[in-house]
């Protein structure tokens, strides 16, 4: 393990960065987590010094552990980093190292699915190799390619893949290339000519590939000689052939990570559908079982390294968050109390901030929730205060007509504050409880006449939620034909009783019903349309899209259908 006891010197701070990038370099292929961690480390120690080199490798390592670990956006950013400092302060094997950058760029973004950069970066790449001495010529290779992978794999362009991927075979043929090189390159074309289909050529090429002994191909090369053979057999109908070569290839890759990558889940559905044309249906039914397995584990693996990535991000912010709190703490301890402060603040700040950030993921209608019992509040304590104002007012009033309006006038402002009290204080601010509104109201206004003891109330209303938009027009009527009858109705000798109802009696049709048993109609000047209150009702009946009618017969009631 890479030692923390190291002097505060440059040259020490080196040699322990260089350790942790050899660190990173031995976790890159089975501990991308780890590698990552190394990696960061190293960056962090590079950062401390002088050493361009040093940093420049620094920023390339992180960002090929950034791409292991799925987190492309920031290995860019460090990719982007090491180009800077490479062309910046002209490093050994720059041409060569730019384009290595370039190379991981261009996969980077094609990973992030964007179609418009890949390409091009890829011919910038190419670009800094053509400047390469022709000694070092390998990187040409390397270009053509990764770009001729890439129309192959990810574009679908077979004609430039196979342009691209034939330009590669030749500059490995004049090249003291390895035939493990060569042999990746030619049977991603036998590939990429069977796509196209140019079936001549890919069987020419493919017989080019069975010309090279076993031992010089490496087993991925083997196997994917045997997968394209049989592709072939499965194209010509040779299905025992066919299903020989695509079983090799699939024991051999339950021995590796190949079938639960995208290849290898195209050989295990190639396989089925090649046994399912033989008439092997069982056999294709038992691979179709293991594929239906191993899709499921990789779904679940996308996950965790999704979760992964995310827990990075989250532990990177959080251990950020701490170092800059700690620093405001030396900083507190060092420059006193002044300085204390201006951190307080800044820590206040921070902390907004994720609190704006954390509330932002709350849905939008929380927020207008919020807004809306907000805005009931208001317009319910601004009524509040006009009946206030209006009953201030009514005192100097010598005018009892006046002061009778004024009274009249505070009672409705208390129906309408009633509803939007209900409004702010209920979870739902879109809709009220009819029956809890008017029950309410009613109650109110006998307190308000005195009538507890002399109108014996009954409440029929249905338990239901209706709009703020019809309560409050509905509230509003209520208010005027109960308070006329408090005012006016009479039950001689009898206690009197009031009854009021509402029903539905047709979706989406209401009918309210307001009746006593009074001697006689509840107000001789306003029966015949004269009164104001009368007037009201009328205009909030036509608001409601209703229509209503008043009749005495044991009693005075009026009935409202909307």
């Amino acid at each position: 393990m890479v030692s923390a006891a190291y002097a505060e010197t440059a040259e020490s701070i080196a040699d322990e960065a260089w350790k942790y990038l050899q660190l990173s370099d031995n976790f890159t292929y089975n501990r991308s987590d780890s590698a990552l961690w190394a990696s960061l480390k190293a960056l962090e120690l590079a950062k401390r010094s002088d050493d361009p080199e040093l940093l420049s490798q620094a920023h390339r390592s992180a960002s090929i552990a950034f791409g292991d670990m799925g987190l492309y956006d920031e290995a860019i950013e460090q990719a982007y980093l090491a180009i800077a400092l490479i062309e910046k302060n002209e490093l050994n094997d720059a041409e060569k190292r730019i384009a290595d950058c370039y190379h991981s760029l261009a996969w980077f973004y094609t990973y992030l699915e964007d179609t418009e950069k890949p390409l091009p970066l890829f011919h910038r790449a190419l670009s800094f190799s053509k400047r390469v001495l022709p000694t070092d010529s390998i990187g040409m290779a390397n270009s053509f390619h990764a770009i001729g992978a890439y129309h192959y794999l990810y574009s679908l362009q077979m004609d430039s893949a196979i342009f691209y991927l034939t330009k590669a075979v030749d500059w490995y043929s004049r090249l003291d290339a390895s035939a493990e090189e060569m042999l990746q390159v030619l049977v991603e074309l036998v590939n990429a000519y069977y796509l196209k289909p140019d079936i001549a050529k890919g069987d020419s090429v493919l017989a080019e590939l069975r010309l090279y002994k076993p031992s010089e191909a490496s087993d991925y090369v083997q196997n994917y000689i045997l997968y394209l053979e049989g592709l072939r057999a499965a194209e010509l109908e040779d299905h025992p052939l066919a299903i020989e070569r695509l079983e090799t290839v699939y024991n051999w890759g339950d021995t590796t990570m190949l079938l639960q990558s995208s290849v290898g889940i195209n050989l295990t559905r190639k396989l089925i559908e090649t046994l399912e044309e033989a008439g092997e249906f069982e056999k294709a039914y038992h691979y179709l079982s293991a594929l239906r397995k191993v899709e499921q584990e990789t779904i679940y693996k996308d996950r965790q390294r999704t979760a992964k990535a995310l827990e990075y991000k989250h532990e990177t912010a959080r251990k950020e968050l701490q170092i800059r709190n700690q620093q405001k703490q030396l900083m507190l301890q060092r420059v006193g109390i002044a300085t204390a402060v201006v951190v307080l603040l800044v820590i206040s700040v921070l902390l907004i901030a994720l609190y704006r950030t954390n509330k932002r993921v709350k849905q939008k209608n929380e927020k207008i929730a919020m807004l809306m019992r907000e805005l009931h509040h208001r317009v319910k304590n601004n009524l509040q205060t006009v009946s206030s104002l209006l009953g201030f007012q009514s005192m100097r009033l010598k005018d009892a007509d006046a002061k009778k309006a004024v009274a009249e006038g505070r009672e409705r402002l208390r129906a309408m504050a009633l509803i939007h009290n209900l409004l702010y204080t209920d979870d739902d601010v879109e809709t009220i409880n009819i029956r809890e509104y008017l029950t309410e109201l009613i109650s109110e206004l006998q307190m308000s006449y005195g009538k507890q003891e002399s109108v014996t109330l009954n409440v029929e209303i249905s338990n239901a939620q209706l709009d703020a938009e019809t309560a409050l027009p509905l509230g509003l009527i209520v208010n005027e034909l109960v308070t006329n009858t408090f005012k006016y109705a009479t039950a001689g000798n009898d206690v009197l009783i009031l009854t009021v109802s509402l029903t539905k009696v047709a979706d989406p049709r209401w009918e309210l019903s307001i009746a006593d048993n009074g001697v006689q109609p509840s107000s001789a000047t306003s029966s015949n349309g004269g009164g104001f209150g009368l007037k009201l009702v009328d205009m909030l009946v036509q608001q409601l899209n209703g229509t209503w009618q008043q009749q005495f017969h044991n009693g005075y009631r009026t009935t409202i259908r909307f």
